[in-house]
């Protein structure tokens, strides 16, 4: 019942969509139609990257963060946005900006009673822990749900191994979301697109797992999304999903746990359970083992994942004027 959406996505057409969706399935007068509710419904949207446009893509004042949230109510058709996500904070001029002007923009539309929520996601958990710890010890802002993504799945297990999932659970109190368990293409059949930032080890590697599943007639991607479902310590996987065939693929996999959490047994033996034999061998024979694994390389050099704080400063080196001139642009507009 969550749908994640934002600004980026389609440049305003995902909310769009979202907004028409929601308006032929919820009464406009008593907010009911098949016995579906609003409050029935989760919508995450976010603020802080926009257009495709490079000296634009990214704009972190409280400024646009008001306008934006008015922007994206209208195009969802809803009163309220259930949380209001902080966008790819790794790319903001300065982590001093994000907790001096955007951060606290986003309490102010939660104190006004549009936004119910506030939450993050990017994708290095190093920038993720700074912003986190910050925005309590400096300005008491706790948020309330934390977003990553890439890593948990079958190559890049670093949300646990890093301590991040614990930290951010028991000492901030986050509610705890991670998307992309197909690693944006890396963990499918038809491979990734090429703007994928990863390096070319790991494509290979995932290239070579791929190629290892079909040999024996399974799907990498199935499998992959078994793998991050079976976490129970991540409550919710996003996965992104663009027809009927992919939606109904997800609910085949998602209903394969259903029931499971009751059973007290622990993840491996669920798995090994729901999973069909030749599935669960490829699995921890193969996939998982230290010393076999197609990813075992890429788990020792490091390159199980890639290093986004490079991207992002070649990012702002090909933007006129770099970061100094964006976070001043942000800052005159708040």
């Amino acid at each position: 019942n969550l749908l994640d959406t934002a600004p980026w996505y389609g440049h305003g057409s995902s909310e769009m969509v979202i907004g028409m969706a929601m308006d032929k399935l919820l009464d406009s007068e008593t907010g009911v139609a098949g016995g579906l509710k609003r409050a029935d419904i989760i919508v995450n949207t976010k603020v802080g990257r926009y257009s495709s446009e490079p000296k634009a893509m990214f704009d972190f004042s409280a400024k646009r963060v008001h306008q934006s949230v008015q922007t994206s109510l209208e195009r969802l058709k809803c009163d309220y946005i259930d949380v209001l996500q902080l966008h790819d904070p790794e790319f903001a001029p300065s982590v001093d900006l994000l907790i001096e002007e955007t951060i606290p923009a986003m309490v102010e539309l939660k104190e006004k009673g549009l936004v119910r929520a506030i939450g993050m996601t990017g994708y290095p958990l190093s920038i993720h822990r700074e912003i986190l710890r910050r925005s309590r010890d400096e300005k008491g802002i706790v948020f309330d749900q934390c977003l990553t993504y890439c890593h948990y799945n079958l190559h890049d297990q670093s949300l646990f191994t890093s301590g991040f999932a614990n930290w951010c659970r028991e000492t901030i109190g986050a509610g705890l979301i991670c998307a992309a368990p197909l690693s944006m293409g890396l963990l499918t059949r038809s491979g990734p697109p090429k703007w994928h930032p990863a390096s070319d080890e790991l494509k290979n590697a995932c290239r070579n797992a791929a190629f290892l599943c079909e040999k024996r007639n399974i799907d990498i991607a199935r499998l992959a999304t078994v793998f991050a479902m079976g976490k129970r310590d991540i409550p919710c996987t996003i996965l992104g999903l663009k027809n009927v065939e992919e939606v109904e693929r997800a609910v085949e996999v998602a209903n394969l746990f259903h029931g499971e959490e009751d059973q007290g047994e622990n993840e491996m033996a669920v798995l090994e359970r729901i999973l069909e034999r030749e599935e669960w061998s490829i699995l921890i024979d193969e996939l998982l083992d230290r010393a076999n694994s197609p990813f075992k390389d890429v788990w020792r050099s490091g390159e199980f994942e890639w290093d986004a704080i490079k991207d992002v400063d070649e990012f702002w080196q090909g933007v006129d004027g770099g970061k100094i001139a964006a976070e001043e642009r942000m800052r005159h507009n708040s």
